[in-house]
């Protein structure tokens, strides 16, 4: 005999069941009606015997684009946006364009934002969209480092058969929208660009072949490039930090770049920095976010989580060898992890990739075999002429800081970081006189050629250890940053939460218009990952 709460439960299941599929029979009947109504629509258009060939994709895709270019969505503060055509996707988001609802649609430049879409088909995803949420939502709107949410809404959505039939959700939500400011430019993508990472064989084939094709060779970042990009990151997890929050996935991807026409000011206090600066960036991704520091992890099986969990949200390739080493963790009431010297490695990682286009675990540098006193040189050969021996060194030039991508491992990630070649033991220049490498000035190079001051390589040196309670903070980081800023750019470095600078929430104006810090100085935006 069945039980009466089981007879229960088993007819509440059931007419869960009939209601999934009588709204899934629903929502094909009305798509059928659409797609009718779109191909009726299309012959009047086009006309002639070829009217009727449309291929149901094509149908499914521009009814779905119609319906969201003609939605309206009201965030929870109340700015309202019309949507437009898809610009990213990822495995549970998607990426929109999206203007005010009252953009002047005559107009040649209307005002953009970037929607993310998340179809949340499970309480995890559900839970992680509102902590991301309330990542944004605790820090400082006004920073000119800080990707800003412009506006958050949650609700159910049955446009798709997949999520009305898929979501396990118990309550009515299952689609998330985050408004963002509309941001283009990557900082991966500029390293791309610029052909810091430019594959050996093919920088030998330009050498000798397409020389003179500036858009093939490598443009490294200058000096002040790199320390104007560094100290907007480090601002941006300064922030954090002050806010009690760790990013815990600081990498070159997870860094937009926005014209440095937006804020910035504050870092400098002469116009040379200003003249060579082109972007300001901004630290992105705060899916991963998280406190300061762990509870004391006082057994093995939670420090197996704390891997586990780490596997998932950081990056192996800027991950410190607490996260990627087990036998480097001993359970105990004492043991906890600083999350905050977390951020300090990988963002150590980030300025070495500034210098070359990769974190310093995943690659090697490019040395010569035939040439190894020289350091550099394909051929290993000296040429007597005036014109062939400065085509020489400007080729030798071309390959410092040349790097070949090879295997990140855990061993690797053991290893210290290393040096370039050119620069020798690293404490005081290289070891040959060729290498034009005074032992007395550390400072040699602008970086315009990929060859950097030593003292960058050594503040690198100085994030990066192994030991995680030798390891600086991010105050700490900072203090010393000041002194390299100084050091290298004859000026000042001012943090941003040290500055006078208002740090009250921007407001919107009933118009949909921002106040006088207006987001159309970034020039768009690159989906964070999912």
């Amino acid at each position: 005999m069945v039980h009466p709460r089981r007879r229960r439960q088993q007819t509440t299941a059931t007419m869960t069941s009939f209601s999934s599929l009588l709204l899934i029979i629903l929502h094909h009947l009305r798509l059928c009606w659409n797609y009718l109504l779109s191909f009726l629509h299309g012959g009047n258009h086009r006309g002639g015997s070829n009217t009727g060939i449309i291929s149901l994709t094509t149908l499914f895709q521009s009814s779905s684009s119609r319906r969201r270019q003609q939605q309206l969505l009201t965030f929870d503060n109340g700015t309202q946006v019309t949507i437009g055509d898809q610009i990213a996707e990822g495995g549970f988001s998607y990426v929109f364009e999206a203007f005010p609802a009252n953009n002047n649609h005559s107009s040649t430049k209307k005002k953009k934002y970037a929607l993310k879409r998340i179809n949340c088909s499970d309480q995890e995803l559900l839970q992680s969209c509102r902590h991301e949420a309330g990542i944004h939502r605790s820090l400082p709107s006004n920073h000119p480092n800080l990707l800003e949410l412009l506006g958050l809404k949650f609700e159910q959505d049955f446009t798709s058969a997949s999520s009305a039939s898929s979501s396990s959700l118990p309550e009515e939500y299952n689609v998330c929208y985050m408004l963002f400011p509309y941001l283009r430019n990557s900082l991966r993508g500029e390293i791309t660009l610029r052909n810091i990472l430019l594959n050996q064989d093919d920088h030998r084939q330009q050498q000798q072949h397409d020389y003179n094709n500036n858009s093939l060779q490598r443009q490294s970042f200058a000096t002040v490039e790199v320390i104007h990009l560094f100290r907007g990151i480090l601002d941006a997890l300064l922030a954090m930090h002050n806010a009690n929050i760790s990013h815990r996935d600081v990498k070159l991807e997870n860094v937009l770049l926005s014209l440095s026409t937006y804020g910035d000011h504050h870092h400098y206090n002469t116009a040379r920095s200003a003249a060579r600066s082109k972007y300001t960036p901004i630290l992105i991704d705060y899916g991963s976010a998280g406190p300061l520091t762990t509870p004391p992890l006082t057994t093995r099986h939670s420090i197996l989580n704390l891997m586990e969990v780490a596997s998932t949200h950081t990056t192996f390739s800027y991950r410190p060898p607490e996260l990627s080493d087990v036998g480097n963790l001993r359970a105990s009431s004492s043991c906890i992890v600083d999350y905050g010297k977390v951020d300090v490695w990988s963002l150590g990682c980030v300025l070495f990739g500034l210098l070359h286009g990769v974190s310093p675990f995943e690659m090697e540098f490019v040395k010569d075999n035939n040439n190894d006193n020289d350091g550099y040189g394909y051929d290993g050969k000296r040429r007597s002429g005036g014109r062939e021996k400065q085509q020489q060194q400007q080729e030798e030039e071309q390959q410092y800081g040349l790097v070949r991508i090879v295997e990140c491992t855990t061993l690797k990630i053991l290893g210290e970081v290393a040096f370039p070649p050119w620069a020798g033991s690293g404490l005081g220049g290289g070891t040959n006189s060729n290498n034009n490498n005074n032992n007395n000035n550390e400072n040699v190079g602008d970086g315009s050629n990929g060859k950097y001051p030593l003292s960058i390589y050594k503040f690198i040196r100085y994030m990066v250890q192994h030991d995680r309670m030798s390891r600086p903070n991010i105050y700490e980081v900072a203090k010393r940053f000041g002194e390299l800023h100084s050091e290298l750019l004859g000026e000042e470095w001012i943090p941003y939460s040290n500055d006078d600078v208002g740090r009250g929430r921007m407001s919107l104006k009933d118009d949909g218009e921002e106040d006088e810090r207006e987001h159309d100085d970034f020039d768009s935006l690159i989906a964070s990952r999912d």
